[in-house]
């Protein structure tokens, strides 16, 4: 449901000024400033609306020239930033994302294949080529990556080293350093665990410690500190609360402290917010604090607490973005009088994305063509590139677990003491996407994939049916009156090969046409204890059958080498184990 805002009163406004109480400081000065700058602008902006009433405008094309020339070249004053390329490329490609705005593929393939030099050959990510790796130049180059989202991007990762890498920036008291004998802050931990789960590396062991950590940086005040006993800060709450969220511990944390810390960072006048107590509003704490509430909403929808709108003013904060932060030749900036640079643009614009969307709402100031993309309040990375990286990486882990079936000769028999995954079965679930239909099979490690898809084809014969010509729905309707043998074996009875294995196999788009032979339910070696198998050159926006967590991909068989073996469901009772044929 979308949801027009209009600006607040310029009267209602004036009555927020800062009140120093008769003593004066340098900070009142300076706050003093900054609102005296901030009010010119929307005053101005009062007496404009009424000759254009779309405004404020966000003016996307001069910020589109703007990043996409930075892309391409920096003015010698980004110098100082010679040692964060990559966060030079996410923020540019996040802003561009965010307002929808497409990169040419040849420059996704060079982005991408610069970042393929930052990688280090020990893991990990440095500021640059040749650079020592580094956590916040990895969590930027992996953002950049999922954010190009094209197969080339995905491969650039070499997640081996890259696990090798967290591990090794891995303390014992559950904190992460940035880099080889560097500081250890909050950030370090959040950087570390964002990239595990975007690469699906995050595992119980790598957590281990980390949420008690994590708890013991939340300040008396209700915001998360660099590091115990430090200062509450916006940017480092922001890494506090999402890595515990990535992990599933945001309950540890003061909720209710840090939800009222983080509210009462808005400034009334500006309708932006600050970073610390007592400090000057700035652009870029659009979103390290308004990307919190977000996931503090979750956690209270977890408490069974209800949040029917922003627990902040979400019309001041899009009013201080489009009113005080834009540059007139693209780019956005801190706040009035400052500098524009690719920084600010990236997070000010992340902010104004967080303010417009509410649940499945959008509550937009201005006209309509100021909508921006959503952005994952988790990762600042759009939520389509987030769940396209993550089913990219969790389908090549699950299809190459799931195939990585007891070792013959470490699970040969239990009476050597050798314990396998259960009693050999699991459940797999399958979703059908171009029928629309999931279903939940109990498998054995001993069943051919023939005998999956003769499980899965028998469970979905009634969609299955809708999709095939009359005469072979005809056909195989009177079949199954006839006989109770498999359906693959009636297929086969009546129809030539090649149209046997169309039957059963053409509504799950296999990557080629399979041999019969290959797929009948057999007795086979423990060698060849296949159940499916991903292709990575299948695009995943075709293929119809989508792995999650147990799922799989069922592809035609040849080969991947067995890997890591992960815990599956054992069976619930002894009268389930004779499911399958």
């Amino acid at each position: 449901m979308s949801k027009l805002l209009s600006l607040r009163s310029i009267e209602d406004i004036k009555k927020q000024r800062y009140r120093d109480e008769g003593v004066v400081t340098v900070t009142s000065l300076e706050q003093g400033e900054v609102e005296e700058a901030v009010y010119k602008k929307l005053y101005d902006l009062s007496l404009r609306i009424k000759v254009n009433p779309n405004l404020p405008e966000l003016l996307q094309e001069t910020h589109k020239c703007y990043l996409l020339d930075c892309l391409i070249y920096l003015s010698s004053g980004y110098q100082s930033l010679d040692a964060s390329r990559p966060w030079l490329c996410y923020w540019i490609l996040h802003a561009l994302a965010l307002m929808e705005i497409k990169t040419d593929e040849k420059l996704k393939s060079a982005v991408a294949q610069f970042l393929g030099k930052c990688q280090s050959p020990n893991g990990g990510f440095g500021g640059g080529p040749g650079h020592l790796p580094h956590l916040a130049a990895t969590y930027a180059a992996v953002n950049a990556l999922v954010t190009l989202g094209t197969e080339e991007a995905y491969n650039i990762i070499n997640r081996e080293k890259l696990q090798q890498f967290l591990w090794s920036m891995k303390q014992p008291d559950g904190s992460f350093c940035m880099h080889r004998d560097g500081e250890v802050d909050i950030r370090g931990v959040y950087c570390a665990l964002a990239v595990a789960s975007l690469t699906n590396l995050l595992s119980e062991e790598l957590c281990r410690g980390t949420p008690e950590w994590i708890v013991s940086c939340q300040t008396y005040e209700g915001g998360f500190s660099g590091c115990p006993g430090m200062e509450a800060h916006g940017g480092y709450a922001f890494c506090g609360l999402s890595a515990l969220i990535i992990m599933g511990k945001g309950h540890l944390c003061d909720l209710q402290a840090l939800l009222r810390w983080t509210v009462n960072r808005q400034m009334k006048l500006e309708g932006g917010f600050q970073g610390r107590t007592n400090k000057l509003v700035d652009g870029c704490y659009s979103f390290w604090q308004g990307a919190a509430f977000p996931l503090i909403y979750s956690l209270m929808a977890e408490e069974g607490v209800r949040v029917t709108d922003h627990l902040f003013d979400e019309r001041a904060l899009q009013e201080y973005i489009l009113t005080c932060c834009q540059h007139p030749q693209g780019g956005l900036l801190d706040k009035p009088g400052k500098h524009r640079d690719i920084y600010h643009t990236s997070y000010t614009l992340s902010g104004l994305s967080v303010a417009q969307h509410f649940m499945s709402g959008l509550h937009i100031l201005g006209d309509t063509d100021n909508e921006l993309a959503c952005t994952h309040p988790v990762y600042n990375i759009r939520p389509d590139h987030v769940r396209k990286a993550m089913i990219y990486f969790k389908i090549t882990d699950d299809v190459e677990s799931l195939i990585a079936l007891p070792d013959p000769m470490k699970h040969v028999a239990s009476e050597q003491g050798i314990v396998g995954i259960g009693d050999g079965s699991w459940n797999l679930r399958v979703l059908v996407t171009d029928l629309q239909a999931e279903r939940q099979l109990r498998v054995k490690s001993d069943l051919h994939i023939g005998g999956v898809m003769l499980r899965l084809v028998e469970d979905l014969v009634g969609e299955l049916f809708g999709r095939f010509h009359w005469r072979t729905r005809v056909t195989y309707g009177l079949l199954l009156f006839r006989s109770r043998w498999s359906c693959f074996h009636r297929a086969r009875t009546l129809f030539p090969p090649y149209l046997a294995t169309k039957f059963v196999f053409h509504r799950f788009k296999l990557a080629t046409k399979p041999q019969i032979d290959d797929f009948t339910p057999s007795t086979v070696t423990c060698e060849e204890r296949v159940v499916a198998l991903f292709t990575r050159s299948c695009e995943l926006s075709t293929a119809t059958l989508v792995a999650h967590q147990n799922s799989i991909i069922l592809k035609n068989r040849r080969s991947y080498q067995n890997r890591n073996q992960i815990s599956l469901d054992p069976l619930p009772d002894e009268k389930t184990k004779e499911i399958l044929v």
